[in-house]
Formats: structure tokens, C-alpha cells, sequence
């Protein structure tokens, strides 16, 4: 049996061609791995900073990595707490899957039943990041691409340039990747709000800074729609915003229905849902109308901010001081 020092939510999210998936587990943040023994992080490569490309397919961002040495395309998502691969994907790589798994549970769009899944220990590489026997989930329902998600990034702090298309990642100093690891484990903040301070750097560009919460290892951020903070997660691993009914009735607020029905493909099965917008919203410095889908045949504990409201914008995610900087060149 595995570990289990924290059980919590974790959510993926993927929308290609309008297609989504989200998912919860039971997810721990401890170093252990499938066989119940502590992993050995020695083993892992983590640079003082490297560069990543990545590729936009929608609004997705695509990067290029490995598993146990087998090269595959995946997205980067700050909407997962952790990594998500199918069963298709690894057999595809012919991936040996160990038996004796410890086992999870994955929800997502398309059924409110979770799913079973496996929790596997893997070798996973993204340029020079580099970790050893590191747990990922796996299901076997199909999925589009495998999710990269915030466990695999705990120690940095990374930026989305959007205009050169790479993400840079810096490692932060072991005690404050330690202390900010600890903001997985608190509630959501009641002094959590959509305050952004505004600063100038040294080559005259605005720096609009946003705080944050972390919880159960998604990044909730406090959007403003019509007038009224809605907490969300931010997440690079959608496209389209999602809410479901019960997160309408708690903000107060209905967005208008556009008359088009969207085919979404997710975790667990399939859904049509509506394509909605909402007229006001604002993020940090970001004012726009919010396009988002509608439907309750899905498992989330907070709507989803998708690409689609923030993806033009540059962004800097600092799990140490739990604060989001954006740029706009």
C-alpha cells in the first residue's frame, strides 16, 4: 500500500478541438512511490534554470518530453495537481505497466462517476528537468495528450512568454520551495481578492502582480464577473472557461447563452454542452468578455479560467510568494 500523507483534489483539465477532461485523485505530496518505498530524489536533475518551447495547438500549450526515456508530446497544465497519462499512451510507447498499482479515483467531464486509475512511478524528463521513479497517474480512458501538471514544476517559479513562445523555469532555494509546498495543504484563504498592485521594471514595462491561493495543488485566483469575485482555477490546460450550474447559482450571475451547442470529449465520456458569456470580467490587468462552457456532467470543485481570457498575456507563476506577475510587451 502506498503512503497516504494527504488526501485532496486534483484536477485535470484538457479542451483540444473542444475536447475536456477533468479529474480527481487521491493525491499525496509526499515522495513516495508505487511500491510503498520513499523515492530517492537524489536522483533527480533540477537546473537553476532552463528554457522550454512549446507549441500552441488551440490555445493549448504543447511541450515535448519523455517518459522512462520514450519521447511524447504533452501539455503543460497548471490546472492538474499532478501527471496523467492513459493506458493508450503507454502501451503506444511500449511502456510496461508494473502490476500491483495502487489505485486512484478520476472524475471528469462527461459522467459525475469517477473513474478507476493507477498510481505509477516513472521516469519523467522536460528539457533538463529530470525526475526519478516520480509518481503519475494513469486510466484508461483516452486521452488527447498527457497532462503535465504542478507537481512535476514543485521548486520553481516559471514564465510564459508568449511572444517567444517558451517557458523559463528558475529554482527557487530549498526552504522556500519547502514553505510554498506547504500552501497545498491550507483552505482557501478568506482574505483571498482580485487586488492587482502595479509596478514598473527596469525596461519601463508594467508589472501587474495578482495573489493567489494554492489548494489541494490547484491555483485558485479571485476573478471579478459583473461586479462579483469568483474564485477559479487557473489553468493552461484549457481552452474555454467551464463552470457548472451550481457555480452559477453561487456567483448570482448567469451568463448569455449563445445559441451554440459544443461537442466536449472528457475524461470519463462525452457532453454537449452550451457556449456562454458572461459580458465584464476582469483578472489582474486582463478586462474582456468570458467565454465559457456550461455543464454539471463534470466533477469540478471551481469553475476553470481557460486560455482563452489570459493566454495573450506574458505570466510569471510564484508558488514562494503565492503571486502571479503579468506582462504585456
Amino acid at each position: 500500500m502506498i503512503s497516504r500523507l494527504f488526501f485532496g483534489c486534483i484536477v485535470f483539465f484538457i479542451l483540444s478541438s473542444l475536447s475536456c477532461a477533468w479529474g480527481q485523485a487521491n493525491y499525496h505530496k509526499s515522495p513516495v512511490v508505487a511500491n510503498g518505498t520513499t523515492r530517492d530524489t537524489s536522483l533527480d536533475h533540477l537546473p537553476r534554470e532552463t528554457f522550454i518551447p512549446f507549441t500552441r495547438q488551440g490555445n493549448l500549450m504543447l511541450v515535448e518530453g519523455s517518459i522512462n526515456g520514450k519521447k511524447i508530446t504533452m501539455v503543460f497544465d497548471t490546472g492538474a495537481a499532478g501527471c496523467l497519462f492513459s493506458l493508450e499512451m503507454l502501451k503506444s510507447l511500449c511502456i510496461k505497466i508494473p502490476a500491483n498499482l495502487p489505485t486512484a479515483t478520476v472524475g471528469g467531464v462527461g459522467n459525475k462517476r469517477q473513474a478507476q486509475a493507477w498510481i505509477m512511478p516513472a521516469n519523467i524528463k522536460l528539457g533538463s528537468i529530470e525526475r526519478h521513479q516520480f509518481p503519475v497517474y494513469v486510466n484508461s480512458n483516452a486521452l488527447n495528450y498527457p497532462l503535465l501538471g504542478v507537481s512535476f514544476f514543485q521548486g520553481f517559479e516559471y514564465t510564459i512568454n508568449t511572444d517567444a513562445s517558451i517557458i523559463q523555469f528558475k529554482r527557487v532555494s530549498k526552504d522556500k520551495s519547502t514553505a510554498a509546498t506547504a500552501a497545498f495543504m491550507q483552505e482557501l484563504p478568506a482574505h483571498l481578492t482580485s487586488k492587482t498592485s502595479i509596478t514598473v521594471d527596469s525596461s519601463c514595462h508594467y508589472i501587474y502582480t495578482v495573489p493567489f491561493a494554492e489548494l489541494n495543488g490547484a491555483i485558485i485566483v479571485m476573478v471579478n464577473i459583473g461586479g462579483r469575485d469568483c474564485p477559479m482555477i487557473l489553468d493552461t490546460g484549457t481552452s474555454v472557461c467551464l463552470f457548472s450550474n451550481e457555480h452559477l447559482r453561487e456567483l448570482g450571475i448567469a451568463p448569455h447563452f449563445t445559441g451554440k451547442m459544443l461537442n466536449a470529449k472528457g475524461a470519463v465520456g462525452f457532453v454537449k454542452a452550451p457556449l456562454c458569456v458572461f459580458d465584464e470580467a476582469q483578472f489582474g490587468p486582463i478586462k474582456d468578455r468570458l467565454i465559457c462552457l456550461v455543464s454539471d456532467q463534470a466533477l469540478l470543485p471551481r469553475p476553470l479560467l481557460g486560455q482563452n481570457f489570459f493566454g495573450k498575456w506574458q505570466l510569471t507563476i510564484d508558488h514562494t510568494n503565492c503571486v502571479i506577475k503579468f506582462t504585456r510587451k
